[in-house]
């Protein structure tokens, strides 16, 4: 069990981790936990307003980001879960047994 609760939180920590990572590559252009009103990247180096933006438009030059920088956060932390799920890795997670039959977690 306390293995899975490690690996749920490596996942979290990687998906975060890519999101502001790309975040700090493309600046304002890449909107990583924006919510629903921020300013976009056009495609032309202007800034389109998507929803209702409480902050003035950026004054830097928008790039538009690859289409597969918006999907890396979720890519990559399920490439790992899918190493340990369905690889020899998933040994890792199981809990192990005593002679007597009891499960034993080790920490």
């Amino acid at each position: 069990m306390n293995k899975n609760i490690i690996l749920l939180v490596v996942l979290f920590a990687l998906y975060f981790l890519v999101g502001y990572t790309l975040q700090g590559i493309y600046g304002d252009s890449y909107n990583f936990m924006a919510g629903e009103n921020y300013w976009a990247a056009d495609g032309n180096g202007g800034w389109l307003e998507y929803g209702n933006p409480s902050g003035a438009m950026p004054t830097e030059t928008s790039v538009m980001p690859p289409l597969i920088t918006f999907y890396l956060p979720f890519f990559i932390p399920a490439f790992v879960l899918i190493l340990f799920m369905f690889t020899p890795l998933s040994k890792c997670l199981e809990a192990k047994k005593e002679d007597d039959g009891e499960v034993v977690d080790e920490e």
